[in-house]
């Protein structure tokens, strides 16, 4: 009874706490709080009471150009690194900027001109990821943060962003740096294949590596407490993986080839069948002009009878038939 009790009372300790916290956002929103540091590249920082970001303008051509290479040109954040340090671009540290720092820079709000509230969270104090994001942040507009990039530029890169499959940066999820990391995906359950190991194949010239499902690397427990896989696919070779993209691309390759033959075949038909009709069409007309001047003789020959003449050209569609 102790316990429920205590349960109780701590239960409505953190609903209490959790409604000042949101009432304290709301309040700052309305004020136009912003909540940020002094490092943020591109800008100076004024702290209280004026609570305020400032432009530096040299720095705010540098995330001009970011924005412009990765929205206009096509260019990674790789790339984009590179490009920084072999024309001498470097952040404050002095060091060249690092990947992961670009990529939240293209994804940090400040920089269209809004302030954001409860966008990441801790979690869970035994969770495996200690910071990701909510779902549901708060971005509002501020006068107090001057926009370095238009609002259409930021929700181009935005676009572009979630275009691309960043398997290998996500945040405390390791989906190792093979060939098909990350690129499989279980037709059961939907997760995807990454690397398990390998076993050595002597027709296969040495060792290769195999793919599994990561739900059923997952265990879990049943109602009766089990330990049991989340799925049962099987797993997968690189050697079978290999053979199944080869045998397909070769299929492909030949679809292509007998497609083609098909419409040269078809092009050759409907020429074969024009010619055809053509010759049909001289040979009827050079029979009619023939039969004309046939039909000339005759009528020449009765010209004085005729009530019983018959003309020739009646019975052309029969001799034509001949």
């Amino acid at each position: 009874m102790t316990l429920q009790v205590l349960q109780v009372l701590d239960e409505n300790e953190s609903r209490d706490k959790s409604r000042k916290v949101l009432f304290g956002i709301e309040e700052g929103i309305k004020r136009g709080n912003i909540h940020t540091h002094g490092n943020l590249y591109g800008y100076k920082y004024y702290p209280k009471p004026e609570n305020r970001l400032e432009i530096i303008e040299d720095e705010a051509e540098v995330v001009r150009l970011i924005f412009s290479l990765y929205t206009d040109k096509g260019y990674g954040v790789h790339r984009i690194r590179q490009y920084l340090t072999e024309n001498g671009m470097f952040a404050r540290s002095g060091k060249p900027f690092s990947e992961r720092g670009l990529r939240v820079m293209i994804q940090n709000e400040t920089y269209s001109g809004r302030a954001v509230r409860k966008k990441f969270t801790n979690g869970l104090v035994f969770d495996k990821h200690t910071t990701r994001e909510t779902g549901h942040a708060i971005i509002f507009e501020t006068d107090k943060i001057p926009a370095i990039v238009d609002m259409e530029t930021f929700e181009k890169a935005q676009r572009v962003l979630e275009s691309k499959v960043q398997h290998t940066t996500q945040k405390g999820i390791y989906t190792g740096k093979t060939q098909f990391a990350g690129k499989l995906i279980c037709g059961c359950c939907g997760s995807p294949y990454y690397a398990s190991g390998s076993d050595i194949i002597k027709s296969a010239g040495g060792r290769v590596r195999n793919y599994a499902c990561k739900a059923k690397r997952t265990m879990n427990r049943d109602e009766d407490g089990n330990r049991v896989m989340l799925c049962n696919n099987p797993n997968v070779s690189e050697v079978t993986l290999n053979q199944f993209i080869q045998g397909s691309s070769y299929a492909f390759h030949i679809w292509k080839k007998a497609e083609f033959g098909i419409l040269a075949l078809n092009s050759l038909t409907a020429a074969l069948m024009c010619q055809i009709n053509k010759q049909d069409i001289k040979a009827v007309s050079d029979l009619r002009e023939k039969l004309a001047d046939i039909d000339g003789v005759f009528y020449a020959a009765y010209h004085g009878g005729r009530a019983h003449g018959v003309r020739v050209s009646d019975g052309v569609a029969n001799f034509g038939g001949a």
